[in-house]
């Protein structure tokens, strides 16, 4: 579906963000592979999926958390549950699809960041491009 919106939409970019990295999804990373690098934006989803081996940022009042529900925050959701995603993990995802593209983290980042500049309407200058 993805691949049709593209061809139909010449303006529509593809976001990748943590879930990318997890073990399970090789159909997203099949996805990386096949879109352009032209139409792929990268997302920290925040503050929900962040890649499995991101350092764990617990969010005690998100999902559960003491100051949360009727039960003083024993909803039941496991300590996963509560962990949140940061922006600082766009470099995680930017290198998982890097490997796709058989590409440096650094090169994805960069043309991620030109691409949501021209998506979103913002001059870049000099330095940030």
């Amino acid at each position: 579906m993805a691949l049709k919106l593209i061809k139909i939409f010449p303006n529509c970019c593809i976001s990748f963000n943590g879930i990318i990295t997890f073990s399970k999804s090789s159909f997203l990373r099949e996805l990386a592979f096949d879109i352009p690098l032209n139409r792929i934006l990268i997302s920290s989803d925040s503050p929900r999926f962040p890649p499995p081996q991101a350092p764990p940022v617990i969010n005690s009042t998100h999902n559960g958390g003491k100051n949360s529900g009727k039960n003083g925050g024993k909803s039941g959701k496991s300590k996963r549950d509560k962990v949140i995603c940061l922006p600082s993990y766009i470099p995680l995802i930017a290198r998982e699809i890097g490997k796709q593209k058989k590409m440096s983290e650094h090169d994805i980042l960069v043309a991620t960041v030109n691409n949501a500049a021209q998506f979103y309407h913002i001059k870049l200058n000099a330095e940030q491009a």
